[in-house]
């Protein structure tokens, strides 16, 4: 050793003594290293970190998180639940792989470790097909017993007729909205799917808004057999399984459907969860809202479409969509006589109904821009014509003109008399031509795809026309003036459709379970004293008055007594109802939990029966001529019609008794 280095050693030794230290051999530590037992160590926890979802859990744990020292190995297994796979598994953001065993092992670090585990859905599973129709086996059979058929709007549940059961009436509106004919009473059901939400395809236009309105089409006209309505109150098992509305006075259902001729309750699947699961839709709702059975499969259904790039999902365009604008190009310009230059309608073999028109402008698809005069303001929508005004040939004879229809949810500050040009896709309903999916905005307007007012205050004039010319000339959407005094009645006397309407009338289709119409829409009809008919309709924004009287009711025009108790259209559903309600007494039938009935007598407020006998009238109406085509087609009862969109358009006076 240096001798420098060994002095420097005894002079410390020294020094320690006398300060009353221990020998410096004591003191100096070991070189060699210090035995386990020596060095302490403390505990670490950990904890689950995953999402809360009912998808999975990690269980089997090797020890108690706290029991666990710092610097040993932690084994823990995770579960996928039903339906589901493990994706990846996390201690401290750090992966950790599943040993053969069949135990995941993580060294536990100091402090609390976080361990989470995400899971994919089993991108194998048809959900569609698992999804079972959860009703019991009496209900499905009373649902085809024609004998003592279920009603929708009072049980909750109902068969649906379909065209392809007994010449039923269908129309898809949309991804997530269809009007049926039901199987018992034979009244039109307008059904807000619940628990989707797919896009667009009616007042605006969005990607994949029209292939989820095609797949549903689809669906009902070439695949389904069979279809039932379910309210929410079965899905969640309510005691109150009646059917429930929206705002928009749309029944909310689940839709299920069969592609079999003799079903079982087994066969039906859900139309609601096929659109989640195809891609059109995600699922909405809550727990609560839909019951945990729907609410999971739904999101399941969701994942999987995910999971699998379906539609929404693929990354590639919609074939539906036109993509154009968005990607700097123009709309297709076109002028109204154009496009009525192209009509094509279509008949059935027989030539009996009209099932369609092949016009290739109205494909529902390419965005086209229109010019025209506003006639017309019914609340976002309006009517558009292609002159202010027209003057008639020299020989008197009507003259040419063109209207449509401009269907919009967009708030905006047209007025009658501008001249705008509107941006839309062109489509047919009830006969007539009408844009939809246009758009405004106040703010960094697009010419190319919004609405813009190109001038105001333009002088309005409709065409003045005899009854006898408005039904020959037959305009489409072009504000009109029927110049005959037309004395207003109801067409027939046993056929109740031909007038009807109004939100204090009663819709007498469903006698079993009657309700108030949800629209203030009105039907009726009149006659000139030349004997000319003309069909009329008053727009459901609409509402006329004549002295105390308004026209809440088609009785209004044509005249005759009205009883309306408010909220309980039931209380006044035919004359046997009146008399009761007259009385204070609702009568009814109420079924027991055996299948019978039996009657019930409950003690009702006769006070709020509210009756009026309203006075026949006639009168000199303008309004916009439309194309009308009934939902069933017939040409029957194909014709022309003026709609009263504005009550200044109306002069009326009691018609003589």
């Amino acid at each position: 050793m240096n001798p420098k280095k060994i002095a420097l050693l005894v002079a410390a030794g020294l020094l320690l003594a006398s300060c009353g230290g221990q020998p410096a051999s004591s003191s100096v530590p070991s070189v060699e290293p210090s035995s386990e037992s020596s060095v302490v160590t403390e505990n670490a926890t950990y904890s689950d970190a995953t999402p809360n979802t009912p998808y999975g859990k990690l269980s089997d744990f090797s020890a108690k998180s706290g029991e666990i020292k710092v610097g040993e190995t932690l084994k823990f297994k995770v579960t996928p639940s039903e339906d589901f796979l493990i994706d990846k598994v996390y201690v401290n953001k750090n992966e950790v792989q599943k040993g053969a065993d069949g135990f995941y092992s993580a060294v536990m670090a100091k402090g609390n470790n976080r361990i989470e585990a995400k899971y994919k859905v089993d991108a194998s599973v048809n959900f569609v097909e698992k999804f079972k129709l959860n009703i019991d086996d009496v209900t499905f059979f009373r649902l085809f017993n024609k004998k003592n058929l279920m009603d929708f709007r009072a049980k909750g549940i109902e068969l649906m007729n379909l065209p392809q059961n007994e010449d039923g009436f269908l129309n898809v509106v949309d991804g997530d909205t269809t009007h049926f004919e039901t199987f018992n009473k034979h009244y039109t059901v307008k059904v807000r799917y619940l628990g989707i939400d797919t896009p667009e395809s009616t007042s605006e236009i969005e990607e994949w808004g029209k292939s989820a309105s095609n797949y549903s089409k689809d669906l009902f006209t070439n695949r389904a057999k069979w279809v039932i309505l379910q309210s929410q109150g079965w899905a969640r098992g309510d005691e109150d399984k009646a059917a429930t509305v929206d705002g928009n006075q749309r029944s909310l259902a689940y839709v299920w459907y069969s592609e079999k001729d003799e079903p079982t309750k087994e066969d039906f699947k859900c139309v609601n969860l096929e659109m989640v699961y195809q891609g059109y839709s995600q699922g909405i709702g809550s727990k609560e809202d839909m019951g945990e059975d729907y609410y999971y499969m739904f999101d399941k259904a969701a994942k999987s479409a995910e999971a699998n790039k379906r539609h929404q999902f693929s990354g590639e365009d919609d074939p539906t969509y036109d993509y154009t604008v968005d990607r700097g190009g123009a709309p297709r310009s076109l002028e109204l006589k154009e496009l009525y230059a192209k009509r094509d309608i279509q008949y059935d073999a027989d030539h009996k109904h009209i099932i369609g028109d092949n016009n290739i402008y109205t494909d529902v698809k390419t965005l086209t821009k229109i010019t025209g005069y506003v006639t017309r303001v019914i609340g976002y929508s309006f009517y558009l014509q292609d002159k202010p005004s027209y003057e008639r040939g020299p020989d008197s004879s009507a003259p040419e003109a063109y209207g449509i229809y401009v269907f919009s949810f967009s708030e905006h500050p047209i007025h009658v008399g501008d001249y705008v040009s509107v941006v839309g896709v062109l489509s047919v309903y009830s006969g007539t031509y009408q844009l939809q999916g246009v758009s405004w905005h106040d703010f960094n307007p697009n010419p190319n795809r919004d609405m813009t007012i190109i001038s105001r205050n333009h002088e309005i004039k409709p065409i003045e026309l005899t009854a006898a010319e408005f039904n020959a000339k037959q305009y489409d959407q072009v504000l009109v003036k029927v110049t005959d005094e037309v004395t207003f009645k109801g067409k027939g006397s046993a056929t109740f459709a031909s007038h009807y309407g109004g939100i204090q009338e009663v819709d007498k289709n469903n006698e079993a379970y009657p309700f108030y119409y949800s629209t203030n829409k009105i039907v009726f009809y009149g006659d000139t004293t030349g004997g000319t008919e003309v069909r009329f309709t008053q727009d459901q924004d609409v509402l006329l008055t004549y002295g105390v009287e308004s026209s809440l009711t088609y009785k209004f025009y044509i005249g005759g007594e009205s009883y309306y108790y408010p909220g309980f259209a039931e209380y006044v559903a035919n004359s046997t109802a009146i008399e009761n309600t007259k009385k204070g007494k609702y009568v009814h039938e109420v079924e027991k939990e055996d299948g019978s009935t039996e009657t019930v007598t409950e003690t009702i407020d006769a006070s709020q029966l509210l009756y009026h006998n309203y006075s026949k009238k006639k009168g000199v109406v303008a309004g916009i001529s439309q194309k009308y085509v009934s939902t069933s087609g017939s040409v029957n009862t194909a014709c022309y019609q003026v709609t009263i969109a504005s009550p200044a358009d109306v002069t009326l006076q009691e018609a003589a008794a």
